[in-house]
């Protein structure tokens, strides 16, 4: 009997030595103390640092933002900066569409990477870039709107990608690419008179008829 209530005794000390749980508000500020500290650091992230100039709108395009690389969406996002409402809105189309990793018949690149060089590119006095790089992201974006040959539209249509590395080449600093066939294409003189859209006078006169349309015939 005496070892029982030793038992008993050596319990209520032992219970009487543990720490009283804490109170419920304690409890709630332990939980929510990480939660707090994260968003203060967001916080002061985003007082110091600039806004995103591309934010993503809606599901399906948030879906195809986060799938892009980090650098991918660096890439866009510098694009985005060279452009104006009307044109965010077409690269938002592109993106949501999910085409912006295809690559060109050439295989050299992907329609981002040939976007992107348009916009990082060296500047020039000769013809509007930003005007050739809307009307660019618009063939691409809604294809049936294109104001040129049957050819230009069904390239816009189903080689996105080939179309920005033609466009791309012809704008820029050597006046020319390789065609698919291995032939060199050079730009006129003067290519931005005439009927029809930008992208449509560029790549007529550098006539690609042929060379281009060869490989996305029906």
């Amino acid at each position: 009997m005496g070892s029982s209530w030793s038992a008993v005794a050596a319990w209520v000390n032992a219970a009487a030595n543990v720490a009283p749980p804490p109170a419920p508000r304690a409890r709630r500020a332990a939980v929510t103390r990480p939660f707090r500290e994260v968003a203060t650091r967001s916080l002061a992230r985003a007082v110091t640092e600039p806004l995103p100039v591309f934010i993503p709108e809606g599901a399906i395009e948030l879906a195809a933002w986060l799938a892009l690389p980090r650098d991918r969406q660096a890439l866009l996002s510098a694009i985005a900066s060279r452009l104006d409402a009307e044109g965010q809105s077409h690269l938002r189309e592109i993106l949501a569409r999910g085409i912006l990793g295809d690559r060109d018949l050439a295989g050299h690149g992907e329609l981002l990477s040939h976007l992107a060089a348009l916009v990082t590119g060296p500047a020039t006095t000769d013809w509007d870039q930003a005007a050739l790089l809307d009307a660019l992201l618009r063939g691409i974006a809604h294809p049936d709107c294109v104001r040129g040959p049957l050819w230009v539209v069904l390239l816009a249509r189903r080689s996105p990608a080939e179309l920005a590395r033609l466009v791309g080449g012809l704008a820029g600093p050597h006046g020319g690419v390789t065609a698919v066939s291995g032939r060199w294409l050079s730009r006129y003189p003067n290519w931005f008179a005439g009927p029809g859209d930008l992208i449509s006078r560029l790549l007529g006169s550098a006539c690609l008829q042929i060379d281009a349309f060869a490989r996305v015939r029906p």
